[in-house]
């Protein structure tokens, strides 16, 4: 599955914005971007799936997920900025398309139902941002309008 916002022969290009270098994420970034994306989520994550894996912190689930190099959940979907070689923020999108190809099967029925109007309002043939994060320490310095 290739990304059309991050063309593959462009993913290690990076463009340097007011102190920050914003930059395609890659596999090394996982641990980073699922705090960022737990952040992002507002607490939808955490309803999804606090129970799902017990004894499995939310965190944990989220950068397995995110270490997957298919899916609309991949990190190959996000753009990180970086800041003294730390992953300060990331911007995570993909074709609204793909939302109706999740798979929630693992998800409990009452959680899918949840997800129902969400599963149906978008703009099919438009680009959906799941997910748009900036750490607290390095908010209202620009980064998430790079």
């Amino acid at each position: 599955m290739t990304d059309p916002l991050i063309p593959d022969g462009q993913r290690a290009a990076g463009q340097k914005v007011a102190g920050w270098t914003i930059r395609p994420a890659d596999a090394m970034d996982v641990a980073d971007l699922a705090p960022l994306v737990i952040e992002a989520g507002g607490g939808v994550h955490h309803f999804l799936m606090h129970d799902l894996a017990p004894g499995l912190a939310l965190v944990d689930m989220l950068t397995a997920g995110l270490a997957q190099t298919a899916g609309s959940f991949s990190y190959r979907h996000s753009l990180v900025a970086e800041q003294d070689g730390r992953v300060v923020g990331l911007i995570h999108a993909h074709p609204a398309d793909w939302v109706r190809g999740q798979d929630v099967t693992g998800l409990p029925a009452d959680r899918v139902a949840h997800l129902a109007p969400f599963r149906t309002m978008h703009i099919w043939d438009s680009y959906y941002i799941a997910g748009l994060a900036v750490s607290a320490a390095h908010r209202r310095q620009g980064i998430a309008t790079a």
